[in-house]
């Protein structure tokens, strides 16, 4: 025997004590109200049936408390599960108030500085915006060209306002949200700080292009441009050709110990490129694909120098792609003259760098190392701080992350003071002077919020302690041998409110959580609500029966409330012994009694769920013999036609619930008809079945009764379709045996056309004989078409006058046998499917909850 739970009066009660346990004929007789249920499945089902008591295991497996495949919820929350929100006062406030208006000012004194250190605000992986952003601002030529630009274009005012908060004094970080948003950038996914850096100032160029200044400033500070030489290795002609570029791509020199810069550079500037193979140069003069040489040089140097350095490449081997953490040595000073078209002197000094911190090339982090006020700060989002690792006399610097390097030219000449535009100055100080006027209110707020928040901080510890100590530590599920009367059901959507802290206001006596749709990927909310309202009115008191209106089965009473297993995913299941601690922290002034699962467990739910699923699954194992008897039995007696193309597609369901609306509604006769309303001679559009296979399809099939059934012994084959298929049959039988005929007869042509010697032995009137029987063939099989033609017009018309006929007979039977019905006596009808004797008037309801295949109308009643 299995544990049973035992009803008595609507309550839980937990098993009497055994009285006479032992196995054999000798156990004691138990009192007649406790059904013992055994571990049979039949037997429990019967019992269940019958009114018997649901196994406890049964309670777990309808309220999804067993462990099982994928795709279940966890009912009981775990400590990650539950108290992945806030978990400290300061995160609590943080999510009430916002920043603190202190975090985001300096002290006076730190104004002193020409250039002020300013971070940025990480969005969620801009990380490698911020970066960029950063080595853009500390060129003073570049910032005072972006302020004198006077735009309409919203991305580029944001710019501005950015590039200005960068640069001024008083505040800690600045937030380029609105600039993120404009741009139409995707703040949840990574890209490239290299492509983003170009595709920034190709858009700045673009959207200002009205403004020359601004336009000829961007090129002569970061336009540059390289010179192309092929030449052709047969004529030796050159031909030379000019790119502009705003960076230096250079790829990294492979398995090379010591690599430096200028390696780099060598490799791809110094050295001559084969252009042979599939590579081979086409030259216009040799008008061909000629072997030849392509040689490259640096030209037209802007004023700042940037080198992207080719980490990221694709791994052939491994079909993906991945980072190359290649170490590399970079000077401070580096004379781009080798590199130069005609070796003239360009010195360069470097400015700023950008580093990728990672293995990784789908993911990792960006930061920024900038020379300013004489030392190099690293820029890692809203962190900025001097850099020790970085010595400003050293002459060389060597890293395996380093991606982007920024160089100014030596020649120059002084950038004047920045000047900030005029609505960025006042937009900047009116905001720092916000801040300081909402510092007293933040801290009045803050204080209020502390002392409520302390209550709700506090009963999340206790829950979590709770959660993580024996026997709830690490259950996702109630265990087996622990007693259901330690667990309580609380509201999902209350428990959400409880965390959010939406009930620490003591005026607020409840709150509204918006629905979800049904598409929603959250496993627990419930997809069907009860009303058509958009939100759920959630109150105070986690007990209170009002948050449970919509989870609850038809079967609750006031002071009872039972969870309907089909929404239990809208409900968590805790200890109670936590559920009672956030009780007492929701300051609810109203008393209600907790949900103990064993008491708010619905019997008449699991009942119905059992016994439905076990008449679901006696109907599809009845189904299943009866295809195979119907395909592989002889039909012995009476027997029934039916269509086969109608078999074979209701075969392929794989159970009740499968059963399209399209196969309801097709007729199963109607293939197996022919045209004059007798059994088709087609043996593939008929298939006999025996009266009791009959019986089980007309038992799924209500809409039956009233259509005329082809039974063996009154329909048989129609005369008229098998004379028609007869000769049908005879005229291709003949149509064949002409055309192997004329295959014989023409036999010599065709070989005569094959070899041209053999067409002289054909003679005239050979040919002309051949060709007056082929004509006299084609005659008549124009005449034998033409009359087909002519029988098939006069049946269509013989069927539809019949149909009118039969229809007519139909409807005046069916009138007569309602009137001629006796009245029934036992006023029950015997259902074929689920053997059971059924009331008339519950019979229609009966045959509907059946037929539409989802269960009995018992279970919904």
């Amino acid at each position: 025997t299995v544990s049973v739970l035992y009803w008595r009066g609507g309550v839980v009660m937990p098993p009497k004590k055994a009285r006479g346990r032992g196995r054999g004929r000798g156990r004691a007789k138990e009192e007649e109200d406790d059904v013992v249920v055994t571990g049979d499945g039949a037997a429990m089902v019967q019992s269940l049936r019958k009114g018997g008591d649901v196994p406890l295991h049964l309670y777990r497996k309808a309220y999804d408390l067993e462990k099982s495949g994928q795709g279940k919820p966890r009912t009981l929350g775990s400590g990650n599960c539950l108290l992945k929100t806030q978990s400290d006062l300061e995160d609590y406030l943080t999510d009430k108030l916002g920043f603190n208006p202190a975090d985001r000012l300096v002290p006076s004194d730190d104004e002193t500085e020409p250039v002020p250190h300013i971070g940025l605000r990480n969005l969620s992986l801009t990380c490698y915006i911020n970066t960029v952003l950063q080595c853009l601002k500390s060129d003073d030529w570049f910032v005072n060209a972006v302020m004198k630009v006077k735009s309409d274009d919203e991305p580029t005012k944001e710019f501005q306002k950015v590039i200005a908060g960068l640069r001024t004094h008083g505040l800690k970080w600045v937030d380029p949200e609105d600039l993120i948003t404009k741009l139409e950038v995707c703040s949840s996914e990574q890209q490239d700080a290299h492509e983003f850096y170009r595709l920034l100032l190709d858009y700045l160029m673009q959207a200002n292009s009205h403004d020359t200044a601004f336009r000829d400033a961007m090129k002569h500070t970061f336009e540059g441009g390289v010179f192309y030489e092929s030449s052709c290795g047969c004529c030796g002609k050159s031909v030379p050709r000019y790119e502009p570029a705003t960076e230096i791509t250079l790829p990294l020199v492979a398995e090379k110990k010591g690599l430096t810069l200028e390696d780099c550079l060598d490799e791809q500037y110094t050295h001559a490129i084969e252009l042979t193979g599939d590579n081979m140069y086409y030259c216009e003069t040799c008008k061909g694909k000629r072997d030849g040489q392509r040689t490259a040089k640096l030209g037209n140097l802007p004023e700042v120098l940037v080198f992207a350095l080719v980490r990221f490449v694709y791994d052939v081997k491994k079909k993906n792609k991945c980072k190359r953490q290649q170490t590399i040595s970079y000077p401070t000073t580096l004379d781009m003259a080798p590199w130069v078209k005609g070796n003239a002197s360009a010195k360069y000094t470097l400015k700023s760098t950008v580093h990728h911190h990672g293995s990784s090339a789908h993911g990792g982090h960006y930061v920024a190392r900038v020379l300013e006020n004489g030392a190099w700060y690293l820029y890692d989002d809203k962190d900025v701080d001097v850099d020790p690792k970085i010595k400003v006399s050293a002459e060389r610097h060597t890293s395996n992350d380093v991606y982007l390097l920024v160089y100014t030219s030596d020649t120059r000449p002084s950038a004047p003071e920045v000047v900030l535009s005029q609505s960025c100055e006042e937009e900047n100080a009116a905001f720092i002077k916000q801040l300081k006027e909402s510092m007293a209110d933040y801290q009045k707020e803050r204080s209020k919020l502390e002392t409520q928040g302390t209550g709700l901080i506090s009963a999340r510890r206790d829950v979590e302690r709770i959660l993580r100590t024996p026997p709830y530590r690490q259950q996702d599920f109630p265990p087996p041998s622990e007693p259901l009367d330690k667990y309580s059901f609380v509201s999902h959507w209350w428990l959400q409110a409880f965390m959010e802290g939406k009930f620490m206001d003591p005026e607020v006596s409840a709150v509204n959580i918006q629905k979800q749709s049904p598409d929603s990927k959250n496993p627990l909310v419930y997809l069907k609500p009860d009303t058509e309202e958009e939100h759920y009115t959630i109150h105070r008191h986690p007990y209170d029966p009002r948050n449970y209106e919509h989870l609850t089965c038809s079967h609750s009473r006031k002071g009872d409330l039972r969870i309907d297993p089909e929404k239990v995913r809208g409900t968590k299941l805790l200890p109670t012994e936590a559920t009672d601690v956030m009780a007492r922290a929701s300051m609810a002034t109203s008393r209600h009694t907790p949900l103990v699962a064993s008491e708010s467990m619905c019997m008449e739910c699991v009942r119905q769920t059992i016994i439905g699923e076990d008449d679901m699954a006696r109907a599809q194992s009845r189904r299943e013999e009866m295809i195979y008897r119907g395909d592989h039995e002889p039909v012995e007696g009476e027997g029934y036609w039916i269509s086969m193309p109608w078999w074979n597609e209701w075969k392929k369901k794989t159970n009740l619930t499968s059963i399209s609306e399209k196969l309801v509604a097709w007729d199963m006769f109607s293939e197996a008809r022919c045209e004059h309303g007798q059994l088709s001679p087609k043996a593939a559009c008929r298939k006999l079945i025996s009266k009791e296979v009959f019986l089980h399809l007309t038992s799924e099939r209500s809409m039956f009764a009233s259509t005329p059934h082809l039974t063996r012994s009154e329909f048989k084959e129609c005369p008229k379709c098998r004379e028609k298929i007869d000769r049908e049959t005879s005229s291709c039988s003949a149509a064949q045996e002409i055309k192997k005929k004329l295959k014989r007869l023409l036999k010599p042509l065709s070989d005569a056309v094959r070899n041209k010697d053999s067409l002289a032995i054909l003679t005239r009137d050979y040919v002309r004989l051949r060709g007056q029987r082929y004509k006299d063939w084609e005659k008549a099989m124009k005449k034998q078409r033409q009359e087909d033609e002519k029988r098939s017009r006069e049946a269509a018309k013989e069927e539809q006058k019949r149909r009118q006929q039969q229809e007519e007979a139909d409807a005046l039977q069916k009138k007569k046998e309602l009137e001629a019905l006796p009245p029934l006596i036992s006023g029950r009808v015997k259902c074929t499917v689920c053997d059971r004797s059924i009331p008339v008037k519950d019979w229609e309801a009966h045959k509907v909850g059946l037929h539409t295949h989802i269960t009995h109308v018992h279970r919904a009643k």
